[in-house]
C-alpha cells in the first residue's frame, strides 16, 4: 500500500490501520515524493488525499493508474463534494473517502479495490489468452503453407523481445510484444504459393504480389479492441518499413515507423538471414549482424540494432566467416 498525504497525523493513522490487518505500507508526503516511490517498486493499492502541497492527488492518481494499470486507487478528502468524487471516480480511483473516517470505512475500501483490481486482472488475462489462442491458430496457417516460416515465427518473436528489453521497454510491454510479433507475416496467407514459394528471385510482378502481405496482415489483425491483436496489426504493417523511406508498404520515414515496428524489422531480418532459405544458405550470426549493423541509420534504427548488437553479443561468442553479400 502506498499512502499520500502530508498530514503526518492522517499518514500515521491510515498506517496503523492497514498494518494490523497485514498490509505492507510506505508513505509519501506530495506528488514529487509518490511518484519517486511508485517508479522504485510496485503498489497494489495507492490511498491519496486529494490536496497535496504540490498538486493534485486527482491528477496523481489520474498518471499512477495510467502508467501501472494493475495498481488500484482510493481518494481521501476532507470535502463531502458529489462533483469531487464523480471526477476521482472517472480519473480512476476504485472509490472516495470522506475525513474523517473510521477503520471499518478505509478497510472495506482498500478490500473493495483489491477485489476490483483482481476482476479486472482476471478478464484482461482471459481476454490475452484469446488473442493468443487466435495468434497460435492464425499462425499455423501461415507454416501449413511455408515450413520454413515455423523455426523463423518463434526466433524472430525472441529477438523482438530481447531488443525490447535491452531497450528498456516495461516488461508486459516486452512480453506483449513478443506474444504480438509471431503475427508480422500473417498476411502470406494471401500470396500465391507460386510466388510464395519460389526458389529463385521474383519477378517485378512477383515482387508486388509479395509485399502485398504486409497490407494483408494489417486487414487481418486490425479493428480489434484486443491490445494484443491491435500490437500485431501495427507489426504486420510496419515491419518491412525502412528509416530511410525505402520500404513498404507505405513508405514511412524515421520516427514515422512506430517503435515496435522499428524492433520488429530489425529482429525479422537478423534472424532470416540465419535460416536457411530456398535460394540462399544461412549466414553465420556474425555475418548477419554485420549486415544488419551496415544498414545502422539507412535502412534500421540505430538504437534497435545497438541494442540487437548488445543482446546477440551478451549471448556468447559471435561465429565470423568470410563476408558473403546477401542472396535475392
Amino acid at each position: 500500500m502506498l499512502v499520500v498525504d502530508d498530514d503526518p497525523s492522517i499518514a500515521r493513522l491510515l498506517e496503523i490501520i492497514l498494518k494490523r490487518e497485514g498490509y505492507e505500507c510506505a508513505c509519501a508526503q506530495s506528488v514529487g515524493d509518490a511518484m519517486r516511490s511508485l517508479r522504485e517498486g510496485a503498489f497494489d493499492v495507492m490511498v491519496s488525499d486529494v490536496r497535496l502541497p504540490d498538486g493534485s492527488g486527482l491528477d496523481l492518481v489520474e498518471a499512477a493508474v495510467a502508467e501501472d494499470s494493475r495498481m488500484a486507487a482510493l481518494v481521501i478528502s476532507g470535502l463531502d463534494d458529489v462533483a469531487l468524487a464523480d471526477r476521482a471516480l472517472r480519473v480512476g480511483a476504485y472509490g472516495y473517502i470522506v475525513k474523517p473516517f473510521s477503520a471499518n470505512e478505509v478497510l472495506v475500501g482498500v478490500m473493495g479495490a483489491l477485489s476490483h483490481r483482481r476482476r479486472e486482472l482476471d478478464a484482461r488475462d482471459e481476454l490475452r489468452e484469446a488473442s493468443a489462442e487466435t495468434i497460435r491458430r492464425l499462425s499455423a496457417a501461415v507454416e501449413a503453407r511455408d515450413t520454413n516460416t515455423a523455426a523463423h515465427i518463434i526466433g524472430m518473436s525472441d529477438f523482438c523481445f530481447a531488443i525490447a528489453n535491452e531497450l528498456g521497454l516495461p516488461p508486459e510491454r516486452c512480453e506483449l510484444l513478443r506474444a504480438a510479433s509471431p503475427m508480422h507475416d500473417v498476411g502470406k496467407v494471401g500470396v500465391p504459393d507460386h510466388v510464395l514459394l519460389k526458389p529463385g528471385t521474383l519477378t517485378a510482378g512477383e515482387r508486388e504480389l509479395m509485399e502485398q502481405h504486409a497490407e494483408i496482415g494489417y486487414r487481418i489483425l486490425t479493428g480489434s479492441r484486443s491490445e494484443l491483436l491491435h500490437l500485431a496489426a501495427t507489426i504486420a504493417w510496419t515491419h518491412h518499413e525502412r528509416l530511410d523511406g525505402s520500404g513498404y508498404p507505405r513508405g514511412l520515414k524515421g520516427s514515422e515507423i512506430p517503435q515496435e515496428g522499428r524492433i520488429a524489422a530489425v529482429a525479422d531480418v537478423f534472424d532470416a538471414l540465419t535460416r536457411d532459405r530456398v535460394y540462399r544458405p544461412r549466414f553465420s550470426r556474425g555475418d548477419a549482424l554485420q549486415i544488419v549493423t551496415d544498414a545502422r541509420e539507412s535502412a534500421f534504427d540505430p538504437d534497435t540494432v545497438d541494442a540487437l548488437v548488445a543482446s546477440v553479443e551478451r549471448d556468447g561468442a559471435i561465429a565470423s566467416s568470410p563476408r558473403r553479400q546477401p542472396g535475392p
